[in-house]
């Protein structure tokens, strides 16, 4: 099935060149930045007073478990590292 459209106007050079310059700017909006090679940076805020940060002794396992809390409520995920490298961090 073909659509035959009747009203059609030709187009102006007018057009075509703006269409042209319109193509060739905007695809270089496009590619202009790389995310590659984009710096955003880092912030470091320090810690509140409210944020308890403790490391506590679990004699069963023999390892130390670091955890984050405010106010009794977990703000991290703990995690525990064994005594030979508190020993190697500490010397």
């Amino acid at each position: 099935m073909f659509v035959t459209i009747q009203n059609v106007k030709h187009t102006t050079p007018q057009t075509i060149i703006l269409s042209l310059l319109w193509i060739l700017f905007g695809s270089i909006a496009v590619f202009a930045q790389d995310q590659e090679q984009a710096d955003l940076g880092e912030i470091h805020l320090p810690l509140p007073s409210s944020v308890e940060s403790q490391y506590t002794y679990d004699p069963e396992s023999n390892r130390y478990i670091f955890s984050q809390e405010i106010g009794g409520y977990p703000i991290s995920v703990p995690f525990s590292i064994n005594c030979s490298r508190v020993s190697s961090i500490s010397s």
